[in-house]
Formats: structure tokens, C-alpha cells, sequence
């Protein structure tokens, strides 16, 4: 019984810890965009209650929004992560940008994961346990040319593939991967008119 007990103990402690996920603000008020590498595509992008995706807001392209959006760094949740953290909303902070899956390696192929879900990027409530839904919601931020514009790349877990090349349809927004991005748009965080910008 006694042995029992102590069981519950560590592993209460582990749930502990698993919820401590402790994040702070690491950039400007920004907006959310696509790129590709040499600028001459710019998709500017917003959440829209026209298109939902199981309930929540969907994301789509707009030719002009007022949504802008700031990158917390958060503390590793677990060592199955990456250094990064989450894009939240500027106006309520609790609601994160989420693509609808994360990418992994399974026998040198790249699988969607989980494989029966929509891909779509929404804007849900901002995960705070090391959940599926944290692994969704986890990016990591890389510098570009111009100090005021940084790319995002969705990462999940540490093992997971990067899904920085966006994927457009009618209905909504996801990020895939590629072998050859170069060749692609990826996802930034920035002004209004990204690389466009004269100066930061």
C-alpha cells in the first residue's frame, strides 16, 4: 500500500510539471502572412466566422485585416519539443493560431497525424497542458532579411516534420511540408505588407 501511494504521488508530480507550461510575449503586435522566397507572392491572412472548422474560426486570405498576432516563447513543456511556443491573438492572448494536424516520419514517409482529421488552420483556445493540442499549437520562430519579419514554422514535437509551405483552397488555410521549399510560400509574422515594408 505503502508502495502504491508513493506511485500516485510521483506521478500527480509528473502531471504537475507536464501543466506548468509558462509563456511571455517575444515580439511585436504583427500580422499574419505568406511569402514566397523572393517576395513576389504576399498573401495577407485573417481568422473569418464565415469559416468555421469544427466551430472554431477558420483562417483565410483577406486583402485587408485589422487581426495582428504575437509570438510567445514558451518554457519547454517536455523534451519532446523544440525551443518555441505559440501565436496568439493581440486582442485576447487565450486563443492561438491551430493547424488541424501536425506531419511525422513513419518508414522514411511523410504522414499526416492524426490521419482522419481536418487540416485547416483555426484559431482555438490556447492549450496549457502537454497535450495533443499543445503539439498543434507549437512553432518555432526564424530570422528573415528584415528584423521586423520572421518566418514561423509549425513543429510540434522535436520529431516531428517542420510544416513551414502553406496550402491554399477555397476553403481555408494548412501547412504542409516539402522537400523543396524554396519553391513555395511559407508563413510569417510581420507588417501589413511584409517584405514590401521600406523599412523596420
Amino acid at each position: 500500500m505503502k508502495w502504491i501511494a508513493i506511485v500516485g504521488v510521483l506521478s500527480a508530480a509528473g502531471l504537475a510539471v507536464a501543466r506548468d507550461l509558462n509563456c511571455w510575449p517575444d515580439s511585436d503586435a504583427l500580422y499574419l502572412f505568406g511569402s514566397s522566397p523572393n517576395a513576389k507572392q504576399h498573401e495577407l491572412f485573417m481568422f473569418s466566422s464565415h469559416h468555421k472548422i469544427d466551430g472554431h474560426r477558420g483562417l483565410i486570405k483577406t486583402n485587408d485585416t485589422r487581426q495582428e498576432f504575437v509570438f510567445y516563447q514558451c518554457s519547454v513543456a517536455s523534451s519532446k519539443y523544440k525551443n518555441g511556443g505559440q501565436i496568439r491573438s493581440k486582442t485576447n492572448p487565450s486563443m492561438c493560431v491551430t493547424p488541424g494536424a501536425v506531419h511525422r516520419e513513419v518508414n522514411g514517409e511523410l504522414e499526416q497525424y492524426p490521419a482522419d482529421v481536418d487540416d485547416r488552420i483555426s484559431l482555438q483556445p490556447c492549450a496549457t497542458d502537454h497535450n495533443l493540442l499543445l503539439r498543434k499549437q507549437w512553432f518555432t520562430k526564424n530570422a528573415s532579411p528584415k528584423s521586423c519579419i520572421f518566418q514561423v514554422t509549425h513543429h510540434g514535437w522535436s520529431t516531428d516534420a517542420p510544416s513551414d509551405v502553406i496550402v491554399m483552397s477555397e476553403n481555408g488555410v494548412a501547412l504542409g511540408s516539402d522537400v523543396n521549399p524554396g519553391t513555395v510560400q511559407s508563413m510569417f509574422l510581420g507588417p501589413k505588407k511584409g517584405f514590401e515594408t521600406v523599412a523596420c
